[in-house]
């Protein structure tokens, strides 16, 4: 039996995350770091339509399918509607198709926003929905940003990516995303890492984030910055290129990098920043804040 209120084909939108800041609090046992971190997601970001058919499917297009394509890794969505199943979520075969605008390894949470995607209209269109308690453990096991991203709504991130509250956000608007490329692995960022940033001054969680500008939330910086510069030249470059456009008020790097962004109070002056950048064929989006 299918519910009566989904309609095929399903579009749906998943938004490219931006960490505002981003700060490590420590170092678990296990070797996972633990941090503090700003989210929030843009009007940009990957399309997935879902609709009938007669055994399951994934079909990529876009910008970056190719890499996609190329990557021996099951794609993240399979693996998603696979576990959904196990999970006592019911759900007929689909095909889902992927158009790929969000660049691959690039700290905007591509992957983990299309999984949340699936995995929120999965669990909206089933017959036998999965607890909010149970939806959020397998996010998390689907990857440390599936569950912020499952809201696409501004939010605070704690621990290793599984503590998420909400988080207001003044002033948000225009942003520009830029990416020098070239994708840069988070697991060679968090490696480069230096024991003084893990075990520094950022132990304690920062106070008065709620309600602060996004302005304001990218001051406090990303200790993934550094490292992420030392491997890859080229995020610093970029870093400096933002810095001198007109109209930025603030500068920073997304997740593990490589993607940089800029913070507008002018989506003409944003869209003005984007149209250099891609003339000097560096990738470029002018997008906001949602």
């Amino acid at each position: 039996m299918i519910p009566t209120d989904r309609i095929f084909p399903a579009s749906l939108h998943a938004a490219a995350k931006v960490n505002l800041f981003l700060r490590i609090t420590g170092k678990r046992d296990d070797g996972f770091h633990t941090l503090e971190s700003g989210v929030v997601f843009t009007a940009f970001g990957d399309r997935i339509t879902i609709d009938h058919a007669a055994a399951d499917e994934i079909c990529v297009t876009g910008p970056f399918a190719k890499i996609l394509s190329e990557d021996e890794n099951t794609n993240i969505c399979a693996t998603c509607l696979d576990w959904f199943r196990q999970e006592g979520g019911a759900f007929e075969p689909i095909r889902i198709m992927i158009e790929k605008n969000i660049p691959v390894g690039s700290g905007l949470g591509g992957g983990s926003a299309d999984a949340a995607a699936l995995l929120r209209y999965l669990n909206q269109h089933t017959l036998s929905p999965l607890s909010s308690g149970a939806l959020h453990q397998l996010a998390f096991r689907l990857g440390a940003d599936v569950p912020v991203c499952l809201n696409m709504t501004p939010a605070r991130m704690e621990g290793v990516g599984e503590i998420i509250s909400p988080l207001t956000v003044k002033n948000a608007g225009p942003i520009l995303l830029a990416n020098p490329g070239m994708a840069l692995a988070t697991g060679n960022v968090y490696r480069s890492l230096t024991s003084a940033k893990v075990t520094g001054t950022h132990q304690k969680p920062f106070q008065a984030l709620d309600g602060a500008s996004a302005c304001k939330l990218t001051q406090y910086g990303n200790d993934l910055q550094a490292p992420a510069c030392q491997l890859m030249p080229e995020i610093a470059d970029l870093l400096t290129i933002l810095e001198s456009q007109d109209g930025a008020d603030a500068v920073g790097m997304s997740g593990s990098g490589a993607t940089c962004f800029a913070i507008y109070s002018s989506q003409k002056a944003c869209m003005i920043a984007a149209s250099e950048l891609l003339a000097k064929n560096i990738w470029a989006v002018a997008t906001k804040i949602i």
